[in-house]
C-alpha cells in the first residue's frame, strides 16, 4: 500500500495541481491517471499500480468515513466535495476544493476527483448572456433554471450568478441546498449578505427536507443543486410564488423540453395546474452544453428564454398542445437556440469547422 494517510492523498493532488490537471482518476491495477490540457496521462512521480486496499483507504481519507468503502461496495454511488490539508502552490495558497464521484465496477472501486476553483467565476469569466445578468439585477421573486447534461458546467453558471447576487446586493440571506458543494462563498466581498451552504449527505438528508427548512429560514434566494423528484420541484415552484427568488438546475437539453419535463413530473390530473404554477413562475431557462474549444479547453454554448410578463402571458392563454411548438418558437425568436449559440462560438473563432457541424447533425436529428 502507498496510501496510508490522508496527507498521501493530499501529496497526489499537490502534483496533479502543479500539472495543471481538470481531473484525477483512481482505480485498482492501474496508477493514479489525470486528464491535463484535455488529455489522459499518468501523473508525474506516481508510477505505480494502486490496490484495492489504496482504494479503501483513499474513499476513507476522502468522504471521512470507513463506512465509504462498504458503502459503494453495497452500489450506493458517492458524491461529495474534498477539501485537502494542504495548500496549494500553483493557486497563490489557496485551498483547492475537489468534486469527488466514487463507484463500484468489476476491478473494484473508482473514483474521479475534479479540481474546482477556490472561489466562483463571475459571470464575466463564463461570458454568461448579458439578459441572465439583466435580470439578476432586476428580479428578487421567480424561478431561474439551467439545465443540460453531467458535466455541462451548470453548478459555475449558477454559481458564478450567486456570486453577482452577494456582490450585488449585500442585505441577502441566500440559502443552497448542493450535492456536493463545489464553490464557497465565504471569502467574496459579502459585508451584510448571509449565505448558509448545506449538503447533501452531511448537513442535508434529502433535497425535500431541505427546502422545508430552507422556507423557514427567512431566505431571499434558495438554490436547489438538483431538482430530480416530484415534492422537491413542487416545493420550489412554490417557493418562487411566494416571494422568494430560486436557482435550480434539470437534466434537460433545451428550453421546450426542460417545460414538458417538469410538467411530466406531476401526476396527470395535477399537469394543468402545474404548468400553469410553473410559467407564472420562470423568469429565465439556459440550457448549456461545454464543447471543445479550439486551442483546448471547453467552451460553453448556452440556448436561453427570457419569460417576460408578456410571454408568460401568452403562453398561458395557449392550448397546451401547442406548448412545445411555441416555445422553440420563442426561443427563436426572443432568445437564443443552441445552434445559434454553437455557430456564435464558431463566428468568434472558438470551435472548429468539425465541431459546428457536428452540432448541426446532432440538432437536426433531435427535430426528426
Amino acid at each position: 500500500m502507498y496510501y496510508t494517510s490522508r496527507a498521501d492523498l493530499d501529496a497526489l493532488l499537490k502534483a496533479c495541481d502543479a500539472a495543471d490537471a481538470a481531473d484525477l482518476h483512481l482505480g485498482p491495477s492501474r496508477p493514479p491517471i489525470m486528464r491535463a490540457q484535455g488529455r489522459l496521462q499518468q501523473v508525474p512521480g506516481y508510477p505505480y499500480d494502486l490496490t484495492t486496499a489504496d482504494m479503501d483507504l483513499i474513499l476513507e481519507f476522502a468522504c471521512r468515513s470507513a463506512t465509504g468503502p462498504s458503502s459503494v461496495q453495497a452500489l450506493d454511488d458517492m458524491d461529495f466535495a474534498y477539501l485537502p490539508a494542504i495548500t496549494n502552490d500553483v493557486n497563490q495558497g489557496k485551498l483547492s476544493v475537489y468534486r469527488v464521484n466514487a463507484g463500484m465496477t468489476i476491478e473494484g472501486i473508482r473514483m474521479v476527483f475534479r479540481r474546482l476553483p477556490s472561489e466562483p467565476p463571475t459571470l464575466q469569466q463564463i461570458a454568461a448572456p448579458q439578459p441572465y445578468i439583466d435580470i439578476l439585477d432586476s428580479q428578487r421573486q421567480g424561478l431561474i433554471l439551467v439545465t443540460g447534461p453531467t458535466g455541462s458546467g451548470k453548478s459555475t453558471t449558477l454559481a458564478a450568478g450567486i456570486r453577482h447576487l452577494i456582490e450585488g446586493d449585500n442585505s441577502l440571506h441566500i440559502i443552497t441546498l448542493e450535492n456536493p458543494v463545489e464553490y464557497r462563498y465565504t471569502g467574496l466581498n459579502q459585508d451584510a449578505a448571509y449565505v448558509t451552504q448545506r449538503e447533501l449527505g452531511r448537513s442535508l438528508k434529502n433535497f425535500t427536507i431541505g427546502m422545508k427548512s430552507a422556507l423557514r429560514q427567512d431566505p431571499d434566494i434558495i438554490l436547489v443543486g438538483e431538482m430530480r423528484d416530484l415534492e422537491t420541484m413542487r416545493m420550489a415552484m412554490e417557493a418562487a410564488e411566494t416571494g422568494h427568488l430560486v436557482f435550480g438546475t434539470v437534466h434537460t437539453t433545451d428550453v421546450a423540453a426542460t417545460i414538458s419535463r417538469i410538467v411530466q413530473m406531476f401526476p396527470t390530473e395535477e399537469q394543468q395546474a402545474a404548468r400553469v404554477q410553473l410559467l407564472s413562475s420562470l423568469r429565465f431557462i439556459i440550457a448549456q452544453q461545454l464543447l471543445p474549444k479550439l486551442g483546448g479547453g471547453r467552451v460553453a454554448a448556452r440556448e436561453f428564454l427570457e419569460f417576460t410578463p408578456d410571454l408568460r402571458k401568452k403562453l398561458l392563454e395557449l392550448n397546451p398542445a401547442t406548448l412545445f411548438n411555441e416555445l422553440k418558437d420563442a426561443t427563436a425568436l426572443e432568445g437564443i437556440t443552441m445552434m445559434g449559440a454553437v455557430r456564435a462560438n464558431y463566428d468568434k473563432g472558438l470551435i472548429t469547422p468539425k465541431e459546428l457541424r457536428r452540432w448541426e447533425l446532432i440538432l437536426q436529428e433531435a427535430t426528426t
